[in-house]
């Protein structure tokens, strides 16, 4: 789970450096930052619905951030790079 909140915390990064006011991203609307909160929350869920077939075995931890690494950059190039990440508004 430590595994888990570390990239949704670097989720939650991204969707506060979103808002508008913060000038990170150019050009962006309103929905990005709902589409990234939307995003974490996804992730969050997820990993707290599997955590328990988990228990009591050993994880191989490259693996494990392996998998994080790709569902994180499969997510973040839905919403940035093939705009294909629902509309959460």
């Amino acid at each position: 789970m430590g595994i888990a909140y570390f990239f949704i915390g670097g989720l939650d990064l991204i969707h506060t450096l979103a808002y508008k006011g913060m000038g990170v991203f150019k050009g962006n609307d309103e929905n990005l930052q709902a589409q990234l909160w939307v995003g974490a929350r996804y992730l969050q869920s997820l990993s707290l619905l599997v955590a328990p077939f988990f228990l009591g075995r050993q994880l191989k931890l490259r693996f494990v951030l392996s998998a994080y690494v790709a569902v994180v950059s499969l997510l973040l190039g839905a919403i940035f790079t093939w705009m294909s990440f629902p509309y959460a508004l």
